[in-house]
């Protein structure tokens, strides 16, 4: 059967089609406006009337259709009525509506034993499932206490081991050893700075000069930067950086700041002037580092010169462990006397395996001096005129 379409109608329509029902049945005609003249206020008023004629019009219309849409389902409703009427009554078999007894008695008892059955599978999987999870929560607790205990016994070999490290006996070196080591950085030092063929960035930070040195054979790169300091002492400063480099309190502070620890232990110490450390320093996403440092200062006429280097240990380099690094550093402080002050010379020397870019080596570099520089040197801006000849030019 196919259902008719009625026209849709907004509130605002319908209502206009009850206000117009009285003209629709008495089929009134609208007669059209006598063209006069008429003001601008007038037009307006004919416009309007206009509209709602036409509006009035378009409803009349709607309506007549919905009328005859209506008969038309009068129509479909009358031949479904007499097609209803026109079917014969159904008739019931009592055989298929009411089964035997035996046949629900017998249903009923399977399906009593299923819902026990069931029920019993019910009853041993809500068993088993708390067996499970008491289970699986003796294994958590399990698992977290060896956690806790591999996890302490791990601080616990750290511990040992950077315990067993820092009081490890080491053989004892000879003087002559030492004072061979020491001879062959002066001689480097001095073949550094008094070359001629070294290469520079050409660019001043904070009154720092820079120049570098590739060796020959490309083994070595000797690099070092220069500042004056005008109207300072050179013994004053060397004395301060001699203190700076070996304060081992401010080396722990520094690391302690940045999550790690630092030790340092005096091995061998000739004279006041030479010096044999080990220094440890550990952080918590680097290995351990592992170093034995030979410090010592010299004069040198009326200049003075401060070097640290490595030094060779086989006992200390044979034992280390997978966690540790041994370093390798070399490094001095030059305090050169001019006639109206003191020219600085800060350098270094490093192999390839630890050659930077150039970029990330300036950076690094200037970083370092700047900071010796502000640990060790006080502001000219802070001394009076006779400070800065004084012997008392040290921070």
């Amino acid at each position: 059967m196919s259902w008719i379409q009625l026209a849709e109608l907004s509130e605002e329509d319908l209502l206009h089609l009850l206000d117009d029902v009285t003209d629709v049945e008495s089929g009134g005609q609208d007669g059209a406006l006598s063209p006069v003249a008429v003001t601008t206020d007038n037009r307006h008023r004919v416009r309007r009337s206009k509209i709602e004629k036409e509006s009035r019009r378009r409803r009349q219309a709607t309506l007549r259709a919905m009328r005859e849409q209506v008969k038309t389902l009068h129509k479909h409703l009358d031949r479904l009525a007499t097609a209803l009427l026109e079917q014969p009554d159904p008739k019931f078999d009592d055989a298929v509506v009411a089964p035997p007894a035996t046949t629900s008695v017998a249903s009923s008892e399977v399906l009593r034993d299923k819902y026990l059955a069931l029920t019993l599978v019910t009853q041993r999987l809500i068993a088993e499932e708390h067996d499970l999870k008491k289970k699986l929560r003796v294994q958590q607790e399990f698992s977290a206490s060896l956690q806790k205990i591999l996890l302490k016994g791990r601080e616990e070999w750290i511990e040992l081991s950077w315990q067993a490290r820092v009081n490890q006996t080491h053989e004892h070196v000879p003087e002559c050893e030492i004072f061979r080591v020491m001879h062959e950085c002066f001689d480097l030092i001095s073949k550094f700075e008094l070359s001629k063929n070294y290469i520079s960035s050409g660019m001043s930070f904070l009154g720092w000069h820079d120049k570098r040195r590739l060796d020959a054979d490309g083994s070595v790169l000797n690099f070092s930067f220069s500042k004056f300091f005008a109207g300072r002492l050179a013994e004053p400063m060397m004395m301060t950086t001699w203190e700076f480099f070996t304060d081992e309190a401010r080396l722990r502070k520094e690391a302690e700041e940045s999550g790690g620890r630092f030790s340092s232990r005096v091995l061998q110490q000739p004279n006041a002037d030479v010096v044999l450390l080990e220094q440890l320093a550990e952080s918590s996403d680097a290995p351990r580092m592992v170093s034995v440092l030979i410090l010592f200062r010299l004069r040198v006429g009326k200049d003075f010169m401060i070097v640290v280097r490595t030094f060779p240990m086989p006992s200390i380099q044979e034992s280390l462990q997978a966690e540790e690094m041994w370093i390798d550093l070399f490094y001095w402080t030059h305090f050169k006397v001019v006639a109206d002050g003191t020219e600085v010379t800060w350098g270094g020397s490093m192999s390839p395996e630890y050659f930077p870019s150039m970029s990330d080596f300036l950076v690094s570099s200037f970083g370092s001096v700047v900071a010796w520089e502000n640990a060790c040197i006080t502001p000219a801006i802070i001394l009076s005129e006779s400070e800065c000849v004084d012997t008392k030019c040290d921070k």
